[in-house]
């Protein structure tokens, strides 16, 4: 399985076009957004896609955070359990985008890598080599949790 790690962005400038539709087609998404906080004023991020109902996006919403906060919404078993429900072993291509393409999605990218080719893994190897990721340690635990590793 082939794991691809993104910001936002890179599904911003393909959003309502014809790349969009290709793209969900024939991958599957899973799209980190932020949830609003008010202590901060941060508004809710929306998911960067104009086919919301596409039976291979995955939309969940968490903060980045390490630890609970006041006010912050973290990744929930919940959450996990969507993600193992949503993603088989059967793709070829996931991908999985949050807003930086760093830490929560570099989270769920690293495990699902890690679970589904192996740590050891050529596919692995060349998952770590071609990201820069800071995987979320809660976002992690919370998959390893859902998985029952």
């Amino acid at each position: 399985m082939v794991i691809k790690v993104y910001p936002r962005t890179m599904f911003e400038i393909i959003k309502g076009t014809h790349t969009e539709q290709k793209l969900l087609d024939s991958s599957k998404v899973i799209s980190i957004n932020t949830p609003a906080y008010a202590p901060k004023n941060i508004v809710k991020e929306e998911p960067p896609f104009t086919l919301l109902n596409h039976p291979n996006l995955l939309i969940l919403y968490f903060h980045d955070y390490y630890k609970p906060l006041q006010d912050v919404v973290l990744m929930s078993d919940e959450d996990a359990q969507k993600i193992k429900q949503f993603i088989t072993g059967n793709e070829e291509t996931v991908y999985v985008h949050c807003t930086v393409g760093i830490s929560r999605s570099g989270a769920i990218g690293t495990f699902l890598s890690e679970y589904f080719n192996g740590k050891d893994s050529k596919e692995h190897k060349h998952f770590l080599n071609t990201h820069w990721l800071q995987p979320n340690t809660w976002v992690y635990e919370k998959m390893k949790k859902a998985y029952g590793v």
